[in-house]
């Protein structure tokens, strides 16, 4: 579990830039789009599940919709290999099981479920939640389902960029 520190946001201000290295600094500015800046990684943010986190020059994590499954996803979720360490290996998996689940998780108020996307295809999830409002806290789970992306520092990019945006964005005071 990994405990963070309490992030204050500026009421007003839409745009906050943090560095990922020290999280405790943060900067306040105004801006016409919401955006959170993690050192030049750029975090764009409206909580109405349009949040896109971008991951250097060649990466982004955003918001799954139902059009993203695909039946490369749902391959990657009936491979052991790559949910092994997930409770996805108990189960088997279809494409309307799929897009029921990421239907599920885009209209839930205590799930993120985060697409990883890698010069603009689609190689693994990140997911925050469940959330507990109540106690500020919530659960990190990812995998990366293209196995040439694997042992590249992408997840851990990801879940850095996550980790930022519950602090900061979410005000989460604890993940696990």
């Amino acid at each position: 579990a990994m405990s963070m520190g309490f992030l204050p946001l500026c009421p007003m201000a839409t745009i906050i830039r943090v560095n990922i290295n020290r999280v405790g600094d943060l900067q306040c500015t105004d801006g016409l789009a919401t955006r959170y800046v993690v050192d030049r990684d750029c975090i764009e943010v409206n909580l109405q599940k349009d949040t896109v986190l971008t991951l250097g020059e060649s990466g982004i994590v955003r918001v799954l919709k139902e059009a993203d499954v695909t039946e490369t996803y749902v391959q990657w979720l009936n491979n052991y290999d790559v949910v092994n360490f997930t409770e996805q290996r108990f189960s088997m998996h279809d494409l309307g099981t799929v897009q029921a689940f990421v239907r599920e998780k885009f209209v839930s108020n205590n799930d993120y479920l985060f697409g990883i996307f890698w010069d603009k295809c689609h190689i693994g999830n990140i997911k925050l939640g469940p959330i507990n409002w109540h106690h500020l806290t919530a659960d990190v789970s990812y995998f990366l389902g293209s196995k040439d992306h694997w042992g590249k520092g992408i997840a851990t990019l990801a879940v850095g960029s996550v980790v930022v945006f519950a602090d900061s964005v979410l005000r989460l005071k604890k993940l696990n």
